[in-house]
């Protein structure tokens, strides 16, 4: 089954994947306290995601692996967009993505497989909030 969450999005890899998680494409999603709640619930991995050295939000990682290929991303009027750069912190975001199960010898794991990003705000043009010389 596919959901749709709303959120800010924190530490995302969309554009190029992360190293450090097997070069997953993957974006941290803070959501309001509810749908952590039940995230939590239903047995997801909660973390607390750093926004700088002294704050920290709750959320959730949802990732897709590299060999799928980027995740879709779609400006707010559901238009695909590409960006050449990572969704800023803090970027209001829905995220569509489905979730998985597995049961091997090292244990039971669960997971959120990311499937596409809807922006919900525009994002700052490359001349915006620069100074003249």
């Amino acid at each position: 089954m596919v959901f749709v969450v709303e959120g800010k999005a924190y530490w995302a890899f969309t554009h190029k994947p992360y190293e450090l998680a097997q070069e997953n494409y993957q974006l941290m999603l803070a959501p309001d306290a509810e749908t952590v709640a039940k995230f939590e619930k239903l047995g997801h991995r909660v973390k607390d995601i750093k926004i700088n050295h002294d704050q920290t939000v709750r959320g959730v990682r949802i990732a897709k692996r590299r060999r799928y290929g980027q995740p879709h991303i779609y400006n707010k009027n559901q238009e695909r967009i590409y960006m050449d750069e990572e969704i800023p912190n803090g970027t209001k975001v829905k995220v569509k993505f489905d979730e998985w199960e597995m049961d091997n010898k090292y244990g039971q794991f669960k997971g959120l497989r990311l499937m596409a990003i809807m922006l919900m705000e525009d994002m700052p043009l490359p001349f915006d909030k620069v100074e003249n010389y």
